[in-house]
């Protein structure tokens, strides 16, 4: 998942986001990417809430995760509206490595209301996403880098013999 984030941030100049696929399974053209908490206020869309800063808000995440107790604090909310391109990174039975690089936007529109720091993104290719995930079998964890990312990373795999499907 790092290297995901590193390639993300790298190609962007911007911190690529750490999120899991939460809906993508082709029902629709708007795919959540969601994650809880990994939200940083100052990477949140603008929207002024609770942490005095651009967020929606900051509340105890209800999953019990160690000892019986709850952790948090969490940013709930969109990451900052824009174009994005998803990143998640394979390695194959053989020990080779694959990348599936997406690219689509999140905007106010987009956004679904779930409670998780996350970027509902529309993405034109959707149901071609979830087809490459379930057929090759790519995680549930990506990296979301800030900006259309596809060409760079497609460029990058051809150097370092990479297989990339980028859509």
């Amino acid at each position: 998942m790092s290297v995901a984030q590193t390639i993300g941030s790298m190609l962007s100049g911007v911190a690529a986001y750490f999120l899991d696929f939460v809906n993508y399974t082709g029902g629709s053209e708007i795919m959540q990417l969601g994650h809880c908490g990994i939200g940083v206020c100052g990477a949140m869309a603008d929207k002024p809430g609770k942490c005095g800063g651009p967020c929606d808000t900051i509340a105890v995440h209800p999953v019990i995760r160690q000892a019986g107790g709850n952790i948090g604090a969490t940013v709930i909310g969109q990451f900052a509206y824009g174009p994005k391109t998803g990143i998640c990174l394979m390695q194959k039975r053989d020990g080779s490595f694959a990348i599936l690089s997406f690219e689509g936007e999140n905007t106010p529109d987009t956004a679904k209301g779930m409670k998780y720091s996350g970027a509902d993104i529309r993405v034109k290719n959707y149901k071609e996403v979830n087809r490459i995930v379930l057929e090759h079998g790519f995680p549930h964890h990506l990296a979301l880098g800030v900006g259309y990312l596809n060409a760079d990373i497609a460029l990058m795999c051809k150097f370092l013999g990479v297989e990339h499907f980028g859509l």
